[in-house]
């Protein structure tokens, strides 16, 4: 019969370091396949929900609110998003019988200066005045997408429209507000739309990493 001649602390180390050994790197490895697939439902949410919807669809709104190109520049955004997404895995270790390792994780910058300050973000207009900062708008100040002095006349631009759907003339008194619901940073289409799949992201996250067991 084998005498165990370890202490219970002694075997339990060894065990520890022998599991730590194994499986040090599975939240590292655990890191793309996570990036790719919180991705691509993340694009899919944002794409899908109702006020990005309007944004694309709606004349009167993509009008009024001047974005050419919507489609193109929502999905430019949404990459800049994914690429700016932090996936982290920290390796395992073993300190005496007890294992710790851990993955951080996080997809939007909480103020989003990442997409404002991006081109797409900003539409330009006449070199006397500053570019209209639309997404701003739909994402932290909906109520406050007003311009004074001008009015929105809808029709037939070609030429003088980025969106050939409406132009702004200058009109004394007149205040144009946009009518898209309000928002605000900590509620709108980015957060909604996260809300909207954290299930899935937390799923995500536990299939990967069970994968690298």
């Amino acid at each position: 019969m084998a005498i165990i001649k370890e202490s219970v602390d002694q075997i339990a180390k060894q065990i520890s370091k022998a599991i730590t050994e194994h499986y040090k790197d599975i939240f590292v490895k655990a890191e793309k396949p996570i990036r790719q697939a919180v991705g691509a439902i993340f694009k899919r949410a944002v794409l899908t929900h109702p006020i990005v919807q309007e944004v694309i669809h709606v004349e009167e709104i993509r009008g009024a609110l001047g974005v050419d190109s919507p489609q193109g520049r929502f999905e430019v955004l949404i990459d800049i998003w994914i690429d700016h997404m932090f996936v982290k895995g920290n390796a395992i270790h073993s300190f005496g019988n007890r294992i710790t390792g851990s993955l951080e994780f996080g997809i939007v910058i909480e103020d989003y200066s990442d997409v404002l300050n991006s081109s797409p973000a900003n539409l330009l207009t006449h070199t006397r005045f500053p570019p209209i900062p639309w997404l701003e708008w739909l994402l932290t100040a909906a109520d406050e997408a007003r311009v004074v002095g001008y009015v929105v006349e809808f029709g037939s631009f070609p030429s003088s429209s980025r969106t050939g759907l409406a132009i702004m003339r200058k009109k004394d008194g007149a205040v144009w507000r946009s009518e898209v619901k309000p928002n605000s940073p900590n509620d709108n289409f980015i957060t909604q739309s996260l809300d909207n799949i954290s299930d899935d992201v937390i799923s995500i996250i536990k299939r990967e990493v069970q994968k690298q067991l």
